[in-house]
C-alpha cells in the first residue's frame, strides 16, 4: 500500500494509450478516475463530490482518499470542432469557441484548489490538488499575438506564469468581478497527449494538456 500521492501525469500518459479522445468533459473525467482506481487499488474515489469551503456549498470533479492524504482535482476539456473515427468509435467534439472564458475557468479551478487546501489544512489532513486542462485548441498553449487583450493575465500559453493578482479587462477598464487572487506562482508546461487524423484543414488535430499542482 503506498503513502504517496497518486501521480495525475503518469496517469493521463497511460491514459493516451487506450483514450486518445473523449466525447465530453464527463467522459474524460470518468476515464481518468477509472485510471487512477486502477493503479491505485488502495483508494477510495469519489466524482462530483459536495462539501463546503470559503463558506459556499462546492463541488469537485474528482476527490481521492488514500493513505497519502487527500488528492483533490478539477479538470477542463474545451475543444474546437473536430470529427473523426478512433478504432470503431466515432466522435463528434463541439465547437466552445470562447477560449477567453476558458483561461478564466482553469485560472478560477487553481484559485478553488487553493481554498480547499485550506479547508484541509485545518483538519490537519495532507492535501495535494491539480487543476488538469485538456485540449485540441491550440490557441490554448501558443503565445498570444494581440497582448492587450481582456484576458492578458489569464493566458496560460507555454511559459506563461500565473501569480499574485489577475485583473481582467484592460487599463482603465478592470473588471473587478473576473479579479483572481493566487497564493502560489504557477508556470504553465504543456505536453502531447496524442494525435488524432484529420482536422478542418485535412490536417493532424493534436491535444495537449497542462496543470497546475497545488500542495
Amino acid at each position: 500500500m503506498s503513502n504517496h500521492a497518486p501521480d495525475v501525469p503518469q496517469a493521463l500518459r497511460q491514459l493516451a494509450g487506450r483514450r486518445p479522445v473523449f466525447h465530453s468533459e464527463h467522459d474524460f473525467k470518468f476515464a481518468l478516475a477509472q485510471t487512477l482506481q486502477e493503479k491505485y487499488p488502495e483508494v477510495d474515489m469519489r466524482l462530483e463530490r459536495p462539501f463546503r469551503a470559503d463558506g459556499l456549498r462546492q463541488h469537485v470533479d474528482i476527490l481521492i482518499y488514500g493513505p497519502h492524504g487527500v488528492t483533490v482535482l478539477e479538470l477542463k476539456y474545451p475543444t474546437r470542432k473536430w470529427s473523426g473515427t478512433v478504432g470503431t468509435e466515432e466522435f463528434q467534439l463541439a465547437e466552445h469557441s470562447a477560449w477567453d472564458l476558458a483561461r478564466l475557468g482553469f485560472v478560477r479551478d487553481i484559485y478553488r484548489l487553493e481554498k480547499f487546501a485550506e479547508y484541509f489544512t485545518t483538519r490537519d489532513t495532507a492535501y495535494q490538488a491539480s487543476a488538469v486542462l485538456l485540449t485540441n485548441v491550440p490557441a490554448l498553449w501558443e503565445p498570444p499575438r494581440n497582448k492587450t487583450t481582456h484576458d492578458a493575465q489569464f493566458r496560460i500559453h507555454e511559459d506563461a506564469r500565473l501569480k499574485g493578482t489577475l485583473r481582467w479587462g484592460t487599463a482603465g477598464a478592470w473588471h473587478s468581478g473576473n479579479e483572481t487572487k493566487l497564493s502560489g506562482d504557477y508556470v504553465m508546461r504543456w505536453e502531447n497527449y496524442s494525435t488524432l487524423p484529420g482536422s478542418r484543414a485535412d490536417a493532424p488535430a493534436q491535444l495537449r494538456w497542462v496543470a497546475a499542482t497545488v500542495a
